[in-house]
């Protein structure tokens, strides 16, 4: 797909962003090889610096984030953006470069290693660059491959927006943050009280906020898609209500056709919900007058992105064989994963020992010496065997393993 990629000046994008000094506050600790350049900012569970690595010759991001086991939910949702990161290889989803060996088994601090990428969608969307209908194709072709590889792998991102889409100069891109992704089979944790943006989030996660998957990420697509094109936001809303009021008002609300997914359990809850609001059937401003430059094609996958049925729902693999994006059609980058991705280390209560002793092993896993270097540590809390027999860690799994099972890093 690169070929078909529009070129543009990124560059000017980036420069646009102010970077602090890594001078400038407290720094990580980083091995020898690694030098700081540039704190590229902080967000919810770190900061993130520009470093330079000198045994890759390479720039490296390394986000850093501090007393990481402080707030245990936090905690568990670090670990589980290390396993995915390590364990899914996609050209458009972020990957695991590294894991900085951790000082003790009893450490605070986790530092993880990326690849650098220059820009967010966010910023390209709200600079002065001139954005053709071409780039948004190729921005949306781009996620839509990364998910469907994604959802291939029993995946769902669940936080899809256009800060969490990391882009660089040459305008190829990279899905991140996967904290808040989950599997079909996991017991599900409600989005209604994450601080996290609401503008992206599917209607049926504000009417019922559970049983959904990978139908919640099309949607979010939906909505980047229109703000790429419109550059605002299309469902700015202040509240779940808001934000109700809000779609019916572009799309329409038929509490007959729209809530046929609800479960009958639910049924008066959610029927009675959407009464309350009195959103209108038919839309106030429909998409086309909301994007009046775009072509019946664009409009009708939006629809289909858009649909208020989960169900019913376009998927990745069937937005990215749409007519509006077939012209980009590439089997070499609309691959799925081998096969689906290991929940199984997500099952525990995340106390501050329990998530220290499982990032420690991932640590491990990518920097084994580190096990010698504290085997005693280790031996007396029963975690070295006896001598002689295996390592630290489960025994080697067979090749046809989920993605994600142990042993944790795994280029697929």
């Amino acid at each position: 797909m690169a070929g078909d990629i529009p070129r543009t000046d990124g560059a000017a994008i980036a420069a646009e962003a102010v970077q602090e000094s890594p001078s400038k506050g407290k720094m990580p600790v980083l091995p020898p090889h690694m030098t700081a350049v540039q704190r590229l900012g902080s967000g919810a569970y770190g900061e993130v610096f520009l470093c330079d690595d000198a045994i890759t010759g390479t720039q490296v991001a390394v986000k850093w984030i501090r007393d990481f086991t402080k707030d245990p939910l936090c905690g568990k949702r670090i670990l589980r953006e290390i396993r995915l990161l390590a364990a899914l290889r996609h050209e458009n989803l972020l990957r695991l470069t590294d894991l900085l060996p951790v000082p003790h088994p009893d450490f605070d601090d986790v530092c993880i290693v990326m690849p650098y990428m220059h820009l967010d969608l966010h910023r390209v969307i709200y600079s002065k660059m001139k954005l053709s209908e071409s780039h948004s194709q190729a921005f949306i072709c781009q996620i839509l491959r990364g998910l469907k590889y994604l959802h291939s792998a029993g995946v769902a991102h669940r936080d899809l927006k256009p800060s969490n889409v990391l882009v660089n100069k040459d305008c190829t891109l990279r899905i991140a943050d996967f904290g808040l992704a989950r599997g079909r089979t996991n017991d599900e944790e409600e989005l209604t009280d994450y601080v996290v943006t609401r503008w992206y989030r599917a209607p049926e996660l504000m009417l019922l906020p559970s049983g959904y998957f990978e139908a919640v990420d099309l949607w979010s697509v939906g909505c980047i898609h229109a703000e790429l094109l419109a550059r605002e936001p299309l469902f700015p809303g202040k509240d779940h209500l808001d934000m109700l009021r809000r779609i019916a008002s572009a799309l329409g609300f038929s509490i007959e056709h729209d809530l046929a997914w609800v479960p009958e359990k639910d049924m008066l809850q959610v029927h009675g919900m959407a009464r309350t609001l009195k959103l209108p059937e038919q839309p106030d401003m429909p998409l086309e007058a909301r994007l009046p430059n775009a072509t019946e094609n664009c409009l009708d996958l939006l629809r289909k992105l858009l649909d208020k049925v989960p169900v019913r729902r376009i998927s990745a693999a069937g937005a990215i064989a749409h007519p509006y994006l077939a012209h980009l059609h590439d089997p070499a980058g609309e691959t799925d994963a081998p096969r689906p991705f290991a929940w199984d280390f997500d099952r525990f209560e995340p106390s501050k020992r329990a998530l220290k002793d499982r990032v420690y092993a991932e640590c491990a896993r990518l920097h084994p010496e580190i096990v010698a270097r504290d085997k005693e540590w280790l031996s007396a809390r029963g975690f070295l065997p006896a001598q002689g027999t295996a390592p630290l860690g489960p025994p080697p799994a067979r090749s046809a393993r989920p993605l994600g099972a142990q042993p944790v890093v795994t280029n697929i």
